[in-house]
């Protein structure tokens, strides 16, 4: 069920609640999850999501007042893949993103998932990223970066 299906409900908080899903969806062994910047495996409090979904749509939502999308979406766009990512990356798998997005779509929720949030002990940035299964984490990042800067220069 997406936001549209759900009459009187706060559409950011709705696509902030899909992207939460996926990226729990994800870190239960569902999709592959890469940590892009901070530490691996603590637990972090994500506030800011950006995704993309199968049909191509882009959101980007937070839970914090006042996040500065411009600064937001420069971030996003200064992300590389680490080396011990690209060190385990796979290939990318056609047939298999296919068949896991039809089942992501049907439920309302994105392919792939930038999480941006803090170490609960630190207070640390982290930075993750969850894909689909056939789309690897470098793959992943790339269409981010793209939806972002379409969304830019519009």
């Amino acid at each position: 069920m997406t936001s549209e299906d759900r009459p009187g409900d706060n559409p950011e908080v709705e696509l902030f609640n899909d992207m939460l899903e996926f990226f729990l969806y994800a870190a239960n062994g569902n999709a592959q999850i890469a940590a892009l910047r901070g530490p691996i495996d603590v637990p972090t409090i994500f506030h800011t999501f950006a995704g993309l979904f199968p049909e191509g749509t882009f959101a980007a939502v937070s839970n914090r007042n006042g996040v500065d999308k411009i600064a937001l979406y420069g971030n996003i766009l200064g992300l590389s893949i680490p080396g011990r990512v690209l060190a385990v990356e796979d290939l990318d798998r056609p047939s298999l993103r296919r068949a896991h997005e039809r089942l992501l779509s049907l439920n309302g929720l994105p392919s792939i998932v930038l999480a941006i949030g803090e170490t609960q002990a630190t207070q640390e940035e982290a930075i993750y990223i969850a894909t689909a299964r056939g789309i690897i984490p470098g793959t992943g990042l790339a269409e981010i970066q793209e939806a972002v800067r379409r969304r830019t220069f519009e």
